[in-house]
């Protein structure tokens, strides 16, 4: 027979268990901040860095972003709708300029909207190093539009906002 003792570890283990698993589980946030993070990492040139390894990083760019996604900078009238098998170009022709290059995303905000669907406001700074050894940094408020696909969250829009002080 069994003991209300066996009962009560059995129900306190099974307790215990569904707690480690909600404490060590990332949230659908925490997911999102590392798919930025990867994204950065991917775009990332060190320098002397080859170019089949350049063109390796380009083709893993497409792993973040949907088959199509919109790309918005407002206070250069610029919209455009970039195919994902495009990305790699775009990417080589954005890192060519650069001798190195990195990408920090910080200061997230994350909206989940649906099981499929999330807003994400960050600050994007870049940080490279020309051919001739000045360095420049750039940073930039982005709001993006993201997709669950796959199990996977991809960007399908990208919007620069224009901020007036900094």
């Amino acid at each position: 027979m069994v003991s209300t003792r066996n009962i009560i570890i059995a129900v306190l283990l099974v307790a215990a268990g569904a707690a480690a698993f909600i404490l060590l589980s990332d949230s659908e946030e925490a997911i999102i901040k590392k798919r930025f993070q990867a994204l950065g990492d991917t775009f990332a040139k060190e320098a002397g860095e080859s170019k089949l390894l350049a063109a390796s990083k380009a083709g893993k760019m497409r792993e973040f972003f949907t088959e199509t996604s919109r790309i918005h900078v407002s206070m250069y009238d610029f919209s455009r709708d970039v195919a994902r098998k495009d990305l790699p170009g775009y990417v080589l022709q954005a890192r060519a300029g650069y001798a190195s290059l990195s990408v920090d995303f910080t200061d997230y905000t994350v909206l989940i909207v649906s099981d499929t669907e999330a807003e994400v406001s960050l600050t994007a700074t870049v940080t490279g190093k020309l051919p001739t050894g000045e360095r420049t940094r750039d940073i930039q408020e982005l709001s993006c539009r993201l997709r669950k696909e796959e199990d996977l969250w991809r960007i399908r829009e990208i919007e620069m906002v224009e901020v007036l002080e900094r």
